[in-house]
């Protein structure tokens, strides 16, 4: 994984502003950033230091207002309620308070990666330790400052990065395969659509991909951006196979 973040930066950008900036001409190289967004669109709201300093991936959830944020070195994912994006005042949810300082959700493995669901209070992550898992989390029950999984799941070798398709029905997983250099990395489709119901859920992998690791694998890495546009109907799973 790449350099870990001591600092959680909050800001609040608008749509708008952001699709007129796309509709604008060419911007010149050397020209000033007021000049590509406009002024006071996107702010700075706060600077927060997260228990554990060490903040990677963040997701928020609007119908909780809670912010999740994964901590490689504590192997948790960190619970900040956020009722206010505008104010920027976060509040940390002690997720077990017989242990010593803030405690965050304890995913028994470090969390490479958290995704919010679309339109359930549920958030799902990518955890890597002695086996590679997916963890569905109930939002509402961290909200109570507790930890409830609705999934637990193993899938793959070395899961990096997660992100849940718009209709909410597919997890699209990047499978590093870091550590295994014999085992070319993957993209796994994970159909949670009756997520909830069932304590394991289907998996495909999808065909024709050839991503083999490097010498070094901490350089080799899935990109999140690939995963982000996600088509609202579901993949014809006749061309996948499970792993």
């Amino acid at each position: 994984m790449y350099q870990k973040l001591s600092r959680l930066f909050i800001v609040t950008p608008l749509v708008l502003a952001l699709t007129q900036c796309a509709q604008q001409p060419n911007i010149p190289e050397n020209s000033t950033a007021e000049s590509g967004f406009q002024k006071n669109n996107v702010r700075k709201v706060i600077t927060y230091d997260t228990p554990g300093r060490c903040s990677e991936i963040i997701s928020y959830s609007a119908p909780t207002r809670l912010l999740l944020t994964t901590n490689s070195v504590s192997k948790d994912i960190s619970v900040l309620s956020v009722p206010d994006l505008s104010t920027g005042k976060i509040t940390p949810i002690d997720i077990n308070p017989d242990k010593s300082g803030i405690q965050g959700i304890d995913t028994n493995g470090e969390p490479t990666s958290v995704a919010v669901h679309p339109h359930k209070n549920i958030a799902l992550a990518a955890v890597n330790g002695l086996s590679s898992r997916i963890v569905a989390i109930d939002l509402n029950a961290a909200k109570s400052g507790k930890t409830k999984f609705i999934l637990d799941q193993e899938v793959g070798i070395h899961l990096d990065s997660i992100a849940i398709s718009p209709n909410g029905k597919w997890v699209v997983i990047a499978d590093e395969a870091e550590g295994s250099s014999s085992t070319a990395g993957a993209i796994h489709l994970m159909d949670i659509s009756k997520l909830g119901t069932t304590d394991r859920l289907p998996v495909y992998k999808v065909p024709g991909l050839h991503l083999h690791s490097v010498d070094q694998p901490e350089e080799w890495s899935l990109s999140l951006s690939v995963l982000t546009q996600i088509p609202d109907s579901p993949p014809s799973l006749a061309r996948m196979t499970t792993p």
